[in-house]
């Protein structure tokens, strides 16, 4: 796999299909023979074991070649998943924000007690880009839902 194993026990089905290089109808078709379990999400998003996930890839895709790759030539394409274009990855990343609802205050607040004090201003950092992220999408929203007045 192209990354390493990840730090977190579930990922998402958008970052199943770039983890398996595979595209939607592949992964439907992957559970439906129970190659792989989805497990619920909110909405349609699953939710799938990134260990079993890491399983699949292996077995989607052997390593039959010890011996490095070679870098590919002067504007020759990268081979890997496919990256999104700039609307569907900020549509991916709403659809994946959405899962918010499912938070309470009270977790937040269990989150914010285990997190150490020396990750303070990471996450405050963090989470200042992506609340003037969002602010930019509701602005463009905003301005372009008006209706003239008559």
């Amino acid at each position: 796999m192209s990354k390493p194993a990840s730090r977190f026990a579930f990922i998402d089905d958008s970052e199943t299909l770039r983890r398996l290089g595979v595209d939607r109808k592949t992964l439907e078709q992957l559970i439906k023979e129970k190659r792989l379990r989805a497990y619920g999400g909110v909405g349609k998003d699953a939710f799938f074991k990134a260990n079993e996930v890491e399983a699949l890839y292996t077995e989607l895709h052997p390593a039959t070649d010890t011996t490095p790759q070679e870098a590919p030539a002067e504007g020759e394409k990268k081979p890997g998943p496919p990256r999104h274009d700039p609307a569907m990855r900020v549509h991916l990343r709403l659809q994946a924000d959405l899962k918010w609802f499912d938070i309470s205050e009270n977790d937040i607040a269990a989150w914010f007690r285990e997190l150490s004090q020396d990750a303070y201003q990471r996450q405050r950092s963090n989470v200042s880009e992506v609340m003037r992220k969002l602010q930019l999408i509701v602005d463009l929203i905003d301005a372009n839902s008006a209706t003239p007045e008559e």
